[in-house]
């Protein structure tokens, strides 16, 4: 699971990014609040480090929503799971 924040989300940026992700098939966006910027996403990978994961988000974010100053909360890398999150 990976939390992050999106100063001044707007509802147009969160349904650019919920269809773009949709496609993509490793994420899913679990809980979105516009107020606070929160994003939930499961993301479903390989990755061991948490940087690693960053770049990823990082990067689908960036490409489908044009976000920039994301903010990372939380990242819960799952060691042994047949798809980590």
């Amino acid at each position: 699971m990976v939390i992050v924040k999106v100063p001044e989300l707007t509802s147009a940026q969160y349904h650019q990014i919920s269809s773009g992700l949709a496609r993509d098939h490793q994420y899913s966006v679990e809980y979105v609040c516009l107020e606070s910027g929160i994003i939930v996403l499961k993301f479903y990978h390989s990755f061991i480090e948490v940087g690693d994961v960053h770049m990823a988000v990082n990067t689908a974010l960036a490409r489908t929503g044009k976000l920039k100053d994301i903010e990372f909360v939380y990242v819960d890398i799952q060691k042994g799971a047949s798809s980590q999150c």
